[in-house]
């Protein structure tokens, strides 16, 4: 698991680099919380021919678990869930 909380929205190559490091582990899933979001593209770019390793959440989802909108494994089972029905790294903020 990375944090990142940057002065603006986390570009690809930061996720590739977090991407490739989990790559190298044997069954390993990795999370990458972006304070700020992330860039355009990173979403498309990072999912795009590559077995889905790695999910990313950002500030506004540790804000729903901060103010008990939902637990942290919650949020992970939602965001596990949506990428394996979407193949999506990216799941949205509501839980339900």
């Amino acid at each position: 698991m990375e944090l990142k909380w940057v002065k603006g929205k986390l570009p690809p190559a930061e996720i590739g680099s977090f991407y490739f490091k989990v790559d190298g582990k044997l069954g390993a899933r990795g999370v990458v919380i972006a304070m700020n979001g992330y860039s355009d593209g990173v979403v498309e770019s990072v999912s795009k021919g590559k077995e889905l390793k790695v999910l990313l959440l950002d500030g506004n989802h540790l804000a729903n678990v901060i103010y008990g909108q939902c637990t942290f494994t919650a949020l992970l089972d939602r965001a596990i869930e949506y990428a394996s029905l979407k193949g999506l790294l990216y799941c949205p903020h509501t839980i339900g």
